[in-house]
């Protein structure tokens, strides 16, 4: 009865969400950017897409398209959840800094400070370098993609390669790290003296007004979460050689949806275990954009190229997460075994554009700059400057 009572007040919810998304202004879609997302599921045949476009401080664009479950023919939603992948990574970075807002961590201080669990190292490994990938911590490998243990903390995920050496000198090259985020997460935790969930809460999610957007859990029933899909092609057969496993070539046909491995993402506290929306996360964009999570300094860096610590040399990352930007828009894309999501942001004008996908290892960089290009010539709306 109790979880019937929860499923009937999450739907009383989702219903006033899904309200609220798809009438979210008077503003006309340009026919060129809904014509761009069905040539892309097309081309890159994806079952279900949700994609979201906000300029301002308001959603004016939400939309589904496609299957959010084949088998029983449940349609994509904007209320439709999806594993945010590596975007979750610049709401810990954000969280990160709104920490050194609040004087209650330093970000050249050594990562052991806040998370004793990571140990001693040969090299000082800061939450600077940590937040732009240069802390030396390793790549994600097979065991990662295809993780099937669940944890349950910042600290019991740290556990899978707290004990693995430094793969370089911190600072002095980036190496781009899941586990580097695990850490950060795990530095929240200690700084914050709250669970990672508790604290990314406080100081990312109900600022910016992120409804929609919690942990993911493969034990837990979530309500309008995305199935997820894999489709082989003959390029990808030879491109993924060494993913595709022997009961993989057997029984995923070419050029059709196939159920994904069950996959749990828990093992990317910080970096990638996180559900939500395309509006959500525009949500998060233009509470970043409009300085209503960081301030000063800590809002410029988020956006700004670091330099490597050690050599003083460009890194390609910003401290926020973002990797660096020569166009004035700044790109997060994520994808996995468990779909693809990706947010975009033009200070300049303000416009913002998410999308999530239930097709693995899909990042819409092309897409995301076409649906950008097209809003700012048609809708330009508001304009919001970045030194606002």
């Amino acid at each position: 009865m109790r979880f019937r009572l929860r499923c009937i007040l999450h739907l009383v919810v989702v219903s006033a969400a899904a309200a609220q998304e798809r009438s979210p202004g008077s503003v006309a879609i340009p026919p060129s950017v809904v014509a761009a997302v069905r040539q892309y599921m097309d081309a890159q045949r994806i079952p279900g897409l949700s994609i979201a476009v906000g300029q301002g401080s308001r959603v004016v664009w939400a939309e589904g398209f496609g299957s959010a479950d084949l088998e029983h023919q449940i349609a994509v939603t904007p209320t439709t959840l999806f594993l945010l992948q590596s975007t979750q990574k610049i709401l810990t970075a954000t969280a990160v800094l709104r920490l050194a807002q609040l004087g209650k961590l330093k970000l050249d201080d050594p990562v052991q400070r806040y998370c004793a669990a990571f140990g001693v190292r040969p090299w000082p490994v800061t939450l600077r370098q940590l937040l732009s990938h240069q802390g030396g911590i390793r790549q994600s490998d097979l065991s990662d993609l295809f993780n099937q243990d669940h944890y349950v903390s910042a600290e019991a995920a740290l556990r899978r390669f707290s004990r693995d050496s430094l793969q370089v000198e911190p600072g002095t090259q980036v190496v781009y790290s899941n586990a580097g985020y695990t850490l950060l997460a795990c530095a929240i935790e200690g700084a914050s003296r709250q669970p990672y969930d508790s604290a990314l809460a406080h100081l990312v999610l109900e600022p910016a007004g992120m409804r929609a957007t919690r942990s993911d859990n493969v034990y837990e029933v979530v309500l309008e979460r995305a199935r997820y899909y894999v489709v082989r092609t003959a390029a990808n057969t030879e491109q993924w050689k060494g993913l595709w496993t022997a009961a993989h070539l057997v029984s995923t046909p070419l050029d059709r949806p196939a159920n994904a491995d069950q996959v749990d993402p828990s093992w990317a506290i910080g970096a990638g275990n996180y559900l939500g929306t395309p509006a959500d996360l525009l949500r998060f964009g233009m509470a970043l954009t409009e300085r209503r999570l960081l301030r000063g300094s800590y809002r410029d860096s988020s956006f700004v190229e670091a330099q490597l610590t050690e050599t003083q040399k460009k890194s390609g990352r910003a401290l926020g997460g973002w990797p660096a930007s020569s166009d004035g828009v700044f790109q997060m894309l994520g994808s996995s075994w468990n779909g693809s999501f990706a947010l975009a942001i033009k200070p300049s004008t303000g416009v913002v554009v998410a999308v999530g996908s239930n097709i693995e290892f899909d990042q819409p960089a092309d897409l995301l700059t076409r649906i950008i290009d097209a809003w700012s010539r048609t809708a330009p709306g508001q304009e919001t400057s970045p030194g606002r």
